[in-house]
Order: structure tokens, then C-alpha cells, then sequence
């Protein structure tokens, strides 16, 4: 287990859009993603061979290590660390809820 697991999600530049910045080892096996939202949760998993629907792209652009997705949602911005109940095959991120 490594010290990155965890998400950054940070503002963008565009109205209604966030980016998933992180350094950790399960964004590094494959070049795309799926992302899946609900009220409570982020969701990413790897696509299987005969998936055949929306995946987001993993730029590995930056230096230093880090990676990152552009998403088109408004989300709560902040650091969220991997639930317990994350994969090798699946991450799970749950949102904070506003009280």
C-alpha cells in the first residue's frame, strides 16, 4: 500500500467541470477509465475487453508522478481517500455529505 491513495479534486477553467488529480499506483495500470457518480460516491473502475461504453482518459502529462482526468460535473472540491472497501479492480471515493 502506498501514501497516494487519495484524489484531489480541483477546479478547472471550464463552467461545470472538475479534474481527479492523484499520484496513486491503480490510475497507472491502464490509459482510460470508467467513472461512475452518485450523490454519495465516485466510483472508477477498469473497463473490461468487451466494454463498450463511456471511459475517460488518464493523462500522464504532468511530472512528478501525478495524473490526471478531466470530468464534466460539479463536484465537492477537496482530497478524498480511498474507502476500504476499494480493489485492485475498483476505487471508491465517498463525497462528504453537506449537513
Amino acid at each position: 500500500k502506498n501514501n497516494f491513495d487519495y484524489v484531489n479534486i480541483c477546479k478547472t477553467g471550464r463552467f461545470n467541470s472538475v479534474q481527479f488529480v492523484t499520484k496513486s499506483d491503480f490510475f497507472k495500470v491502464k490509459q482510460h477509465i470508467i467513472i461512475k457518480v452518485t450523490d454519495e460516491k465516485i466510483i472508477f473502475k477498469y473497463p473490461t475487453i468487451d466494454y463498450n461504453g463511456k471511459t475517460y482518459f488518464i493523462n500522464r502529462a504532468s511530472q512528478h508522478g501525478w495524473m490526471q482526468m478531466s470530468f464534466p460535473k460539479t463536484l465537492p472540491l477537496g482530497k478524498i481517500y480511498f474507502d476500504e472497501e476499494s480493489t485492485e479492480d475498483e476505487v471508491i471515493l465517498y463525497l462528504e455529505k453537506n449537513s
